[in-house]
């Protein structure tokens, strides 16, 4: 998304895939026009090389996140947040699908939905290394008790 005069900041993040990977920050600022969808900013993230290439099935978990995490006194206070799409990346393809967790949200502007929220709005990926489709029976033959 090019910069704008009167855009909005955006933080983008995405989790580590391995110890190698957290030698570097992957918060990413963005300034995007306020008018923006969540889905459209979610668009051009994918693509974008930012997410990283694992060699193997895996899963991210988009969620929309409102605030900063905070400690207050000694109780850790996570900013509010809300899960919006579900990223499937197959092995050895690497183009992900994309399941919609939140039509609502997905088409709402960012600027909006800064607003209600009050707080400023960020994208996190949180990678999930376990995240291959099986078939549902296959799915009941691996978690059904033994008899």
């Amino acid at each position: 998304m090019a910069a704008t005069v009167h855009g909005m900041q955006v933080t983008v993040d995405r989790d580590s895939v391995c110890m190698g990977d957290d030698c570097e920050d992957h918060a990413r600022t963005l300034e995007v026009p306020p008018d923006t969808r969540v889905g459209a900013l979610l668009t051009d993230l994918l693509s974008r090389p930012f997410l990283a290439h694992v060699a193997g099935e895996v899963s991210w978990l988009v969620e929309l996140r409102f605030g900063r995490d905070e400690v207050v006194g000694a109780e850790w206070r996570r900013a509010p947040r809300v899960a919006v799409a579900l990223l499937h990346v197959p092995y050895p393809s690497g183009a992900p699908t994309v399941v919609a967790l939140n039509d609502f949200l997905l088409s709402e502007t960012l600027g909006r939905t800064s607003e209600v929220h009050r707080a400023p709005v960020a994208v996190h990926f949180g990678y999930l290394s376990a995240g291959q489709q099986v078939p549902v029976p296959a799915f009941a033959e691996r978690y059904q008790p033994t008899p």
